[in-house]
């Protein structure tokens, strides 16, 4: 029988049974919208160990396979009957989540080390270390990972050996830098150029390109309204068009509550607004869905920058994500919850008792949650 799956689930059942052993995660059950548990897992790689590391990296999925950090650091792979198939010795924590690429692993530590492994056994392959920890995803593109580190460089890293390819200085003035801004997005165009978008604690956006690591272009629209006020670019950089092909448009969301679109084609802003701060945003096709600071849902047109619907919620959203034409958020204080993204009517809600940091992942008709004390929970869609 396997171990972490809890199958024949009816509709009253306790969510307080599926968590049994999950020592720091409390339970406040929304008896009429709750979600319909599948499984419950822990990333403890010695259940006999007491020390408890917190962790926020989170996890990523494959090939039957749950990847993450366990116990003291270590990196390891464990399958849906919870055994651990592997586990490598690690002395710092990881500062992102680990990003699958085909039959291989790479992990961003807190030293600024990055590791690729093999997804099937975790041998370690190489390493490399850079001037500072890696403070976004993870990205990879054309057989190039792409390396964010706190307020200083963007590494392009050859997939094959670690080797720099090229390296973007991106020192900044910000007095403070967040751990898990907007990732760089990666987009083609008309031309042979394929681009790299990337934005800094500044709250500027460069255009680099992805072969050679030249400036192409920048854009500093993000302006400070007060000291000490936070420009980062945050949640999610999206690139849209009017008529669904190559895209003119650029939408931005930074940490202080500026929010605008930028036309890439005369490089001037078609619209922007300012709320008091945003903890991060995502977009599709032609809605971007923001949480605002003091726990509030905001849907906007992204083309004009109107309002489609907002709601309150009472706690700040970490992450969003959009699966299947539903909305995934999570919250500081352990909320998740599903939305109809056309209206924000919630269709379920629950509390995992601690921050979760990272976005959901989808996978075998599951969607997952991990909190940053090593425990994974499976419900389903």
């Amino acid at each position: 029988m396997r171990k972490a799956w809890v199958l024949g689930l009816v509709a009253c059942a306790s969510l307080t049974a599926l968590a049994t052993g999950a020592v720091h995660d409390r339970r406040d059950l929304h008896r009429d919208l709750s979600p319909t548990p599948a499984m419950h897992i822990s990333m403890r790689n010695d259940l006999n160990q007491p020390r408890m590391t917190y962790n926020p990296a989170g996890v990523a999925f494959a090939q039957g396979l749950i990847i993450g950090a366990g116990t003291n650091n270590w990196l390891v792979a464990k399958n849906f009957d919870a055994e651990t198939i592997w586990a490598l010795p690690n002395k710092y924590p990881l500062v992102a989540p680990p990003k699958i690429d085909g039959k291989h692993v790479y992990f961003a530590l807190q030293s600024g080390e990055i590791k690729k492994v093999s997804l099937a056994n975790g041998k370690l392959i190489w390493k490399v270390q850079l001037h500072g920890q890696a403070n976004k995803p993870l990205v990879i593109a054309a057989s190039t990972l792409l390396v964010n580190t706190a307020g200083k460089h963007l590494y392009a890293l050859a997939t094959t050996d670690g080797k720099t390819k090229w390296l973007q200085d991106i020192s900044n003035t910000a007095e403070v830098n967040i751990l898990g801004g907007a990732p760089p997005l990666i987009a083609g165009d008309n031309t042979t150029t394929t681009k790299v978008y990337s934005g800094d604690a500044n709250g500027k956006i460069r255009v680099l390109d992805l072969d050679k690591g030249t400036l192409l272009h920048s854009y500093d629209f993000v302006q400070t309204t007060k000291k000490g006020e936070l420009r980062s670019i945050i949640g999610q950089l999206y690139l849209h068009s009017l008529r669904h092909n190559l895209p003119t448009r650029l939408f931005f969301t930074a940490a202080n509550g500026m929010i605008g679109n930028i036309d890439l084609q005369t490089n001037s802003l078609l619209w922007q607004q300012k709320f008091p701060a945003i903890t991060t945003s995502h977009c599709e096709q032609d809605t971007c869905h923001i949480g605002l600071g003091g726990g509030e849902l905001l849907a906007l047109d992204v083309h004009t920058g109107e309002k489609k619907w907002h709601k309150v919620l009472g706690w700040d959203i970490t992450t969003i994500m959009m699966h299947d034409k539903q909305l995934y958020l999570t919250g500081a204080t352990g909320n998740i919850m599903r939305l109809l993204p056309l209206v924000g009517e919630t269709v379920w809600q629950y509390n995992l008792g601690t921050s979760i940091s990272v976005p959901a992942r989808i996978y075998r008709n599951m969607i997952f949650f991990a909190t940053g004390y090593h425990n994974i929970y499976g419900f389903l869609l």
